[in-house]
């Protein structure tokens, strides 16, 4: 067995991990093994806990990443099929410190990873702290980032919110450009206050920014859903979305939006007979580039 770093492959774990059928977070524990390793080396404990196998292939054989992750943590992967991807930190005492969402980008995913190395940005450190009761604005931004990271959709709301309770006004620049980072779902309160004020802060982003901010979160929630169905009435689907958000600055990104799921969907034949009509309606407001793609997909 190497001291230097454990890697244990865990397709099935005990029973406790189950509650009602599903595995949870919380009950994700380094194993035994892994424990007795990191008080023998003094490092922290890296969980990779996996959906599916191989979703940490980029980090573990990336020469850069994969030495950073050896020098400071004694790593041990998990397959858990009923969770999504996570990085959980734990020190020698089996205490969860810090956690990071899965990423594509190895080097932004290391970043991350990294916070763990100090307790002024270990994410359950700071989700600690904040729980009795700081309110300080250092440890505020620095929890905004740390939500963000772990993909804690739980805690992001309530950590923005107490952020935006100690700002005199929310459409300060500086506000504005954090709202515009950390805005992940329509009920995220960023949500709410770009939307009433796009163009404040289309004034700080740029022209357009915000709504393509907007949309984007819009389309994940309203089509995203559905692009296993097999049968989708887009018209439907369309006419749910523009009476929920009937700004205009929206309305072209929204009868965009059955286009990108098409194309998700690979539905060339769907593509062929809505481009034209999009391009018609709507061509003038984008980019050339985006025009000259549409106008290939149509005679492919």
């Amino acid at each position: 067995m190497k001291l230097k770093t454990l890697i244990i492959a865990l397709v099935s774990i005990p029973m406790l991990n189950y509650a009602v059928g599903a595995k949870h977070e919380e009950f994700i524990r380094p194993a035994k093994e892994t424990v007795e390793v990191a008080k023998a080396t003094g490092k922290l404990i890296l969980v990779i806990s996996q959906s599916h196998a191989g979703t940490a292939t980029d980090i573990l054989e990336n020469k850069h990443t994969s030495r950073f992750l050896d020098e400071y943590f004694v790593i041990e992967q998990q397959l858990n099929p009923d969770t999504q991807n996570l990085y959980l930190i734990y020190n020698a005492q089996e205490e969860r410190v810090h956690r990071v969402a899965d990423e594509p980008y190895p080097y932004e995913l290391a970043v991350k990873i990294k916070r763990a190395l100090n307790p002024e940005t270990q994410y359950y450190t700071l989700l600690a702290r904040f729980d009795h009761g700081d309110r300080s604005v250092a440890l505020l931004e620095k929890l905004i980032t740390g939500t963000s990271d772990a993909g804690d959709m739980g805690n992001a709301p309530r950590v923005m919110q107490a952020y935006l309770d100690t700002q005199g006004s929310p459409m300060t620049p500086s506000t504005i450009r954090l709202l515009a980072k950390h805005t992940h779902t329509s009920k995220d309160p960023g949500f709410a206050i770009l939307m009433a004020g796009m163009d404040a802060a289309d004034d700080v982003l740029g022209m357009g920014k915000t709504a393509e901010i907007l949309a984007s979160i819009i389309f994940d929630e309203a089509f995203v859903p559905y692009l296993n169905k097999k049968n989708v009435d887009l018209e439907t689907l369309i006419e749910s979305v523009k009476s929920t958000y009937s700004h205009k600055e929206l309305a072209y990104l929204i009868d965009g939006m059955p286009i990108q799921f098409m194309e998700m969907r690979e539905d060339w034949e769907g593509l062929k007979s809505a481009l034209p009509i999009y391009l018609n309606a709507h061509g003038h407001q984008l980019s050339e580039a985006m025009r000259n793609y549409y106008s290939r997909l149509i005679e492919s």
